[in-house]
């Protein structure tokens, strides 16, 4: 807060994400469907360090439309198109 301006709690509720369902070809699940047909996902290995045990190797994948989460997150997994 300062004389011409005054924050709020207001100010963090927005929707600023959306969450997309992507379809996995049957036969190649590295690839999901788009409207030009199956391409394969955007993928890297990141290291995560952890303190006093070994490090964890993970692989980030992401489509068009953004990152992927795994469905195991957030009980994505239970979500039915």
């Amino acid at each position: 807060r300062n004389q011409i301006l005054g924050w709020g709690i207001t100010s963090a509720y927005l929707d600023d994400q959306d969450i997309l369902i992507e379809e996995l070809n049957p036969g190649d699940p590295e690839r999901y469907r788009t409207a030009e047909g199956w391409k394969p996902f955007v993928t890297r290995k990141a290291i995560i360090e952890v303190k006093d045990a070994a490090p964890v190797t993970v692989t980030l994948r992401w489509t068009d439309n953004g990152p992927v989460l795994p469905a195991t997150h957030y009980d994505l997994g239970s979500v039915t198109p």
